[in-house]
């Protein structure tokens, strides 16, 4: 029985120590802009993380859908300052946020021409830009914990 204890002992040991040296490809792909801490910009779509590294597509998220072939750009934690993703849904949410601010003046008493020629369509617009710009940023600046952190958060 102490064999057999000591034997799934190591073997836990050991698929944990190779869960660290992996890298994690089933996250969804999204548009990254990575910045160094030497002042570049690394951009294109999340291919792969590892505990201390991003594998970086670099070409557009039709190329990388079409499985088109280009370099795959590996940044190490050390080397990030910062980090910028494109979030998923910001068209919707701001589309929604802007209709929403466009039909306000509804809720104040005022209606009619106002919402329908003004208010209305210039929420949708700006909601849309907005929504179709939005992305998070990650302070990394080299620290470990916050790279980890932000890894752990985007699978």
């Amino acid at each position: 029985m102490k064999k057999l204890l000591i034997v799934l002992l190591l073997v836990v040991i050991a698929v944990c120590g190779i869960s660290q040296t992996t890298a994690v490809k089933d996250q969804k792909a999204a548009m990254i802009w990575v910045y160094t801490k030497q002042g570049s910009l690394q951009k294109g779509v999340w291919h792969s993380s590892t505990d201390t590294s991003l594998s970086i597509y670099q070409g557009s998220m039709n190329e990388y859908l079409n499985k088109k072939s280009h370099e795959l750009a590996s940044i190490n934690y050390e080397n990030i300052s910062m980090i910028k993703i494109k979030k998923h849904g910001g068209l919707l949410k701001g589309l929604l946020i802007g209709a929403g601010i466009g039909l306000a003046p509804i809720v104040f008493g005022q209606g009619g021409a106002f919402v329908a020629f003004i208010s209305f369509p210039v929420g949708i617009i700006i909601g849309t830009i907005v929504g179709i710009t939005s992305k998070k940023k990650y302070i990394i600046n080299g620290d470990l914990h916050a790279f980890q952190k932000f890894i752990n958060k985007r699978l």
